[in-house]
């Protein structure tokens, strides 16, 4: 918490934030075909967006907060406890990521949050700060309940993101970009 970040650190850590939402797309839908092909059946809950209020909510219950106490706990106390022992960086990154999916405690996130744990686990191994997985873990979050808000209550926002999504699961240059 005392290292200062830079802005260098702080744009790098948005950009790998911003690919690493995109590409845990692609992770969570190869998982929940494996888990769809061994016959597991996920039945999700759903947000209802009815007011900006609920937006308010939603974005402090479940991008804020988990950001904050997740990362703290997965990759500040963790990491902390592996500071003094002879493990390789890749072995505590994989470790704690592997905590921070089970921890989830759904099968169905497990495949994008393992990921989603390595990602942030290098953020914060090269920035030697828990603030870039605090920002990432943020950003992932807030996309998702925007995203279901916008899928709910529709308006431009929802035709662009849609437009852009067909883009880049629609068509070769997309996928590539992707």
């Amino acid at each position: 918490f005392k290292r200062r970040l830079g802005l260098k650190t702080v744009l790098i850590t948005i950009a790998v934030a911003t690919l690493m939402i995109f590409s845990s797309f692609f992770i969570s839908l190869m998982w929940n075909l494996i888990l769809a092909l061994l016959g597991y059946t996920h039945i999700p809950s759903e947000t209802v967006y009815d007011s900006v209020g609920v937006l308010i909510t939603e974005l402090i219950l479940t991008a804020v907060l988990p950001a904050f106490f997740e990362e703290v706990t997965h990759r500040g106390l963790l990491f902390a406890g592996y500071k003094d022992t002879n493990e390789s960086p890749v072995f505590i990154i994989l470790m704690t990521a592997l905590l921070f999916s089970l921890m989830h405690q759904n099968i169905a996130q497990t495949g994008y949050t393992f990921y989603a744990g390595i990602i942030m686990g290098y953020l914060c191994f090269y920035s030697r700060s828990i603030w870039p997985p605090i920002i990432a873990h943020f950003m992932n979050n807030a996309w998702s309940v925007i995203s279901d808000y916008v899928e709910q209550n529709g308006g431009y926002v929802l035709i662009y993101v849609n437009q852009f999504y067909d883009f880049l699961t629609g068509t070769v240059g997309g996928l590539l970009l992707f």
